[in-house]
């Protein structure tokens, strides 16, 4: 994906599975990712557009939405008050 649309270009840094061998759902690529970003759980926000990668995120503190479609994200970006 990030080779076709270039989506790392968008964001600070960005961490790949198949780069650190790490998959969602496990605990540890969202252990990373607060890691190496420095910020703490209660102040990071996960999307994903599968149920069951949100779990680890939110059991680790992170708030989370499921992404159905874009207008979607943007009213609950909206609600939680996030702007980009």
């Amino acid at each position: 994906m990030n080779k076709k649309y270039s989506i790392s270009l968008h964001f600070d840094d960005c961490i790949i599975s198949a780069e650190v061998g790490i998959n969602k759902p496990d605990p540890k690529i969202y252990e990373m990712v607060l890691k190496r970003s420095n910020t703490q759980s209660k102040n990071s926000l996960f999307v994903d557009d599968l149920k069951e990668n949100l779990k680890p995120a939110e059991q680790l503190g992170m708030k989370i939405i499921l992404f159905e479609n874009c207008d979607q994200l943007r009213k609950e970006l909206d609600l939680m008050k996030i702007r980009f």
